[in-house]
């Protein structure tokens, strides 16, 4: 079965990146050049939507911290917000939860 992810960027005061789907090892390598390039261009925090992020394994953590380093390596801000249930345990099992959720978002319950 084929995994799918859809990207939407929204930029005002921040640039929002909505992540829909899947973030795994496939959809990362066809998505990886977009994302670094909003965040290699974005002149405002950048606010990762992960609402609508239905999976998230290993290789999509990866590519969250390497987003968020690349952010913090030109003094930019980078962080997700909205994780879905099953996005959230992925990032508290991993500690990427600590690093990369807004301070007012927490888990989902």
């Amino acid at each position: 079965m084929a995994t799918g992810l859809q990207i939407v960027f929204e930029d005002s005061s921040v640039r929002v990146i909505r992540l829909m789907g899947e973030l795994d090892l496939d959809t990362v390598g066809r998505s990886r050049g977009s994302l670094e390039t909003a965040v290699a261009t974005a002149d405002v925090p950048i606010v990762v939507d992960l609402s609508e992020l239905t999976f998230c394994d290993s290789s999509g953590v990866r590519a969250l911290l390497a987003l968020h380093r690349m952010a913090a390596a030109s003094g930019g801000e980078f962080w997700v917000r909205n994780p879905t249930r099953a996005v959230a345990q992925v990032l508290n099992l991993t500690g990427a939860d600590r690093l990369l959720l807004a301070r007012n978002d927490g888990n989902s319950s």
